[in-house]
């Protein structure tokens, strides 16, 4: 058995590349969709449903976020694009 040493690996890539956004402008374009959809939950949807076990209103706070963020978010990130590269 040979002990010779591995090289060391390469930095590991990074995600922001040169036509990434910036974190902030990323911080608020999230914000801006998290943020209306919880008021929108909180304040109109859950008290029309009346009273819920916690366990239900919170699979149906996450499930409508999990939404949110796979299929809403990304669809405004395309749109502001050009402001989020700026």
């Amino acid at each position: 058995m040979s002990a010779e040493a591995s090289p060391p690996d390469p930095a590991p890539p990074t995600a922001a590349g040169p036509g990434a956004p910036r974190r902030w402008k990323s911080i608020v374009v999230t914000f801006l969709v998290v943020f209306p959809t919880v008021e929108l939950l909180t304040r109109v949807v859950l008290p029309r449903l009346g009273p819920m076990p916690g366990l239900a209103r919170d699979l149906l706070m996450v499930g409508t976020m999990s939404v949110t963020l796979s299929f809403v978010l990304p669809m405004i990130n395309q749109r502001v694009r050009s402001w989020l590269v700026r």
